[in-house]
């Protein structure tokens, strides 16, 4: 049988982790002030491109830029919104199947994804974890 006393220090690993997810995801907003330099970098590719060859590229540079600055600015918002709402799913212990693939996927972020990943697994796997997210009858 669970303790209270085990009940609430899981319940409170969850919303710690659901803190660092939400500072996780809020950590890429700083990323879309780079996209100013997205001109010099697309246009230093197509020089350093250009001198490797040893042949003029054409190329039409506004829709390539055009494209990756909004590509950019959607997968940073993306990322942002997700790990905002998977932080939030980890407070209110919802979502037990979004949170448990975000962690896996947040594993994938060296180092300290991964570190938040393998605590999220390791704490969602736990009797008392999958209890707080009602996947255990247990009680």
């Amino acid at each position: 049988p669970l303790t209270s006393h085990q009940l609430d220090k899981t319940r409170d690993n969850l919303r710690l982790l659901g803190i660092f997810y939400i500072l996780f995801g809020l950590a890429a907003l700083p990323g879309l002030l780079l996209i100013g330099f997205k001109n010099v970098l697309i246009e230093e590719a197509v020089k350093a491109l250009e001198t490797v060859t040893h042949a003029s590229l054409n190329v039409e540079l506004e829709p390539l830029l055009q494209v990756f600055t909004w590509g950019i600015i959607v997968l940073i918002l993306v990322h942002v919104v997700a790990f905002v709402w998977i932080g939030i799913s980890f407070q209110k212990q919802k979502n037990y199947n979004s949170c448990f693939v975000a962690a896996v996927f947040c594993c994938l972020s060296f180092p300290l994804g991964t570190i938040l990943g393998i605590f999220s697994l390791l704490n969602l796997n736990s009797r008392e974890g999958k209890y707080l997210f009602g996947r255990s009858a247990e009680a």
